[in-house]
């Protein structure tokens, strides 16, 4: 199998935002994969309608409930511990995709290359509010040598395309094979430090200039609600621990990019 699609829900079925994003899914122009949606213990009718397209999709659609809340990274988990395909991807539940947004992907990737595309940012009346494009189809060595890849992280890294895992495919035997995860007991910071520790497994990035990722925001995100985790836990330093790791591990001694990571 190519992919295995990874999307942890919860409480997301008003106002059909769980159904559009799921939709969009079932509906992708590449069709050797797997869907698995993660119930992470909603109190809505989420866990209903994803039973429902299991029914529906018994073929490519897996629906897996969690007893207990785990919080995103402990869905995601959860999701990769069953997840069969060669390429590993990740949306949200209440976002959507392009129809060949995960072919336009998995056709940019290799063994040790990452493949990434641009998202565009709409409000929950579908107001324009941002774009984070990618801007070229370039590959990027995660080394120093490539003298292109310090303005790409400090562009995406922080708050970009690279932070989340979305508009991305990850190598699952790399995950397997180096034990990478989702730290379980943080709500906020969890997703840039597995993405961190993937990159040091990795040689190289290849842009997918497209925005084929749909970011439905909310007018209260659970980033927003877990802010105070920021502050009142190590969060802080073991996400500055991860990225120098990383940085360090790949060479990038770039002024500007340390710099940026100081600030």
């Amino acid at each position: 199998m190519k992919l295995s699609v990874i999307v942890p829900v919860y409480n997301t079925a008003g106002e059909g935002k769980l159904e559009y994003c799921l939709n969009s899914l079932v509906n992708q122009t590449c069709r050797d994969m797997e869907i698995i949606a993660v119930d992470d213990c909603s109190t809505d009718n989420s866990w209903e309608i994803i039973r429902r397209y299991e029914a529906e999709y018994p073929d490519r659609f897996r629906a897996v409930h969690s007893p207990v809340n785990r919080k995103q990274g402990g869905a995601k988990n959860m999701g990769l511990s069953m997840a069969g395909g060669e390429w590993i991807g990740f949306i949200d539940s209440d976002d959507w995709v392009e129809g060949d947004y995960l072919q336009l992907l998995y056709d940019s990737a290799d063994e040790n290359t990452m493949p990434f595309c641009g998202q565009e940012v709409k409000d929950s009346f579908g107001t324009f509010v941002r774009e984070a494009p990618v801007k070229s189809d370039r590959s990027y060595r995660l080394d120093r040598s490539d003298h292109h890849l310090p303005g790409l992280l400090i562009e995406h890294l922080f708050g970009g395309v690279l932070t989340g895992p979305v508009c991305k495919l990850y190598n699952r035997n790399i995950i397997e094979k180096h034990h990478i995860s989702f730290p379980p007991d943080i709500r906020l910071g969890e997703d840039l430090i597995f993405n961190c520790t993937y990159y040091l497994h990795i040689s190289q990035l290849k842009g997918v200039p497209l925005s084929l990722y749909h970011v439905i925001k909310q007018k209260v995100s659970l980033t927003e609600n877990s802010i105070y985790d920021f502050f009142l836990t190590d969060v802080n330093q073991r996400l500055c621990d991860c990225v120098f790791d990383f940085s360090k591990a790949k060479s990038l001694d770039d002024p500007a990019y340390k710099a940026h990571i100081v600030d």
